[in-house]
């Protein structure tokens, strides 16, 4: 039995989201978001004392449900600073035939995580 303390994951998020608009005056517009994104894992990297390396995955790790706070500031007419920050309630995980415990003979990774998101909107007219 190998002991792993990290486990890095490559994963393509295909989202769906929908907000509503809670505050909208001046240049400030502050939103609730809904988002429900299907989750594509590419590989997994393994950092165990022995075997350590990358394995090539390619299969749907599952669906994740997450809420976000978004606010724009408007700079001018074509450019507004984002910024986005939130939690995610709900991860599936399949299970990994390569990660195991004393108890099951195969398990996943259950994981919560706290997007953060901080960027600029271009309109182009």
């Amino acid at each position: 039995m190998f002991n792993s303390r990290k486990i890095e994951y490559r994963i393509i998020e295909f989202p769906i989201a929908a907000g509503y608009s809670i505050y909208s005056r001046n240049n400030i517009e502050a939103k609730i978001i809904c988002e429900l994104s299907f989750n594509y894992l590419l590989n997994a990297y393994y950092h165990p004392v022995t075997y350590a390396g990358q394995y090539k995955k390619q299969y749907w790790l599952g669906k994740s449900f997450s809420g976000l706070l978004s606010c724009n500031y408007s700079l001018n007419t074509n450019l507004k600073l984002s910024v986005e920050a939130g939690y995610s309630f709900m991860n599936e995980t399949k299970k990994d035939i390569f990660l195991f415990s004393q108890d099951e003979p195969v398990i996943g990774i259950e994981h919560r995580y706290f997007p953060v998101l901080v960027g600029l909107n271009y309109t182009f007219r």
